[in-house]
């Protein structure tokens, strides 16, 4: 869920007051290089990517909320370039994207991670410029007994840029400038203190 917060570019925070996100991060997963093979009876992954948005702090929303890339059938150095586009709430949130290999060709399904990315967001998009580069895989969270640690030289190739909704920052500024001069009392009758004040107020928005 989005934090009700004002927008406030200073301090990093892309929402409204009504808790809307108005910063959009697009991402391009491109490719992957030296997977580890999972399984000692395969020389192949069978690989896709599922990424999300958020809070360091936060848990992680549910596996089926998550975006996902198509699978990879029989690959170490898997190559998707598929465009994805996650709401941004703060620049202090991070972009996460785990690597699974899956059986699903078969009846009976398995699944596991082989190792995720995880890119602070105010790193590298603070200048809203699009953004390609490698990031090393980390081991996966939950490591089976005989799955081997990720290899030094895996990475995973990514494009990110991040863009405010710079007209729905205009469109909130100028109801806020409205709704002060609606409510605020005539020049002609409100003392000049309380008039000062209303045009400070206006001037800040």
């Amino acid at each position: 869920a989005l934090r009700t917060e004002s927008i406030d570019e200073s301090s990093g925070v892309c929402v409204d007051v009504y808790g809307e996100s108005m910063a959009t991060l697009s991402v391009v997963v491109m490719n992957a290089r030296n997977l580890p093979v999972i399984k000692r009876t395969a020389k192949t992954l069978d690989t896709y990517c599922e990424m999300w948005v958020s809070d360091s702090k936060a848990p992680a929303p549910r596996r089926e909320a998550r975006d996902r890339t198509s699978i990879k059938w029989g690959e170490l150095y898997p190559a998707w370039n598929e465009r994805f586009t996650q709401r941004v709430a703060h620049l202090e949130d991070r972009f996460y994207l785990a690597i699974w290999d899956t059986t699903k060709k078969s009846s009976s399904a398995h699944e596991t991670q082989v190792g995720y990315v995880e890119v602070p967001l105010s790193s590298v998009l603070l200048d809203q410029n699009k953004h390609t580069f490698w990031v090393d895989l980390r081991d996966p969270q939950v490591r089976l007994k005989t799955q081997p640690k990720v290899p030094k030289g895996c990475a995973l190739k990514l494009t990110m840029k991040l863009q405010y909704d710079k007209q729905a920052m205009f469109q909130m500024r100028a109801n806020k400038i409205e709704e002060l001069i609606e409510t605020a009392p005539s020049a002609t009758n409100m003392p000049t203190s309380a008039y000062n004040s209303v045009q400070t107020k206006v001037n800040q928005v």
